[in-house]
C-alpha cells in the first residue's frame, strides 16, 4: 500500500535543513564561547520562577543540548 505524499514523514517542516551539522557546530562554538543564549536563559528563568525545586526537565531535542547543560 502506498502512502499519500502528505503523510510521508520525510523532512517534515524542512527539519533536515533547519538543524544540520553546520548549524550544530556553529551553535556549539557559540555556547562554549559565550554560554547560553537569550532564549535559553529566558526558558530557564521561567522554570526557576514557576517550578518547585528541585525540578525535572525532559529534553526532547533542543539543538545542541545547551538547556540540558544549563539545568
Amino acid at each position: 500500500m502506498m502512502q499519500d505524499a502528505c503523510c510521508v514523514p520525510h523532512n517534515i517542516n524542512d527539519l533536515e535543513n533547519a538543524f544540520n551539522r553546520k548549524r550544530a557546530e556553529s551553535e556549539a562554538r557559540a555556547y562554549l564561547e559565550k554560554g547560553a543564549d537569550k532564549r535559553i536563559k529566558k526558558l530557564l528563568a521561567y522554570f526557576e520562577s514557576q517550578s518547585a525545586k528541585p525540578f525535572t526537565v525532559l529534553d526532547i531535542g533542543s539543538g545542541i543540548g545547551a538547556a540540558h547543560f544549563e539545568c
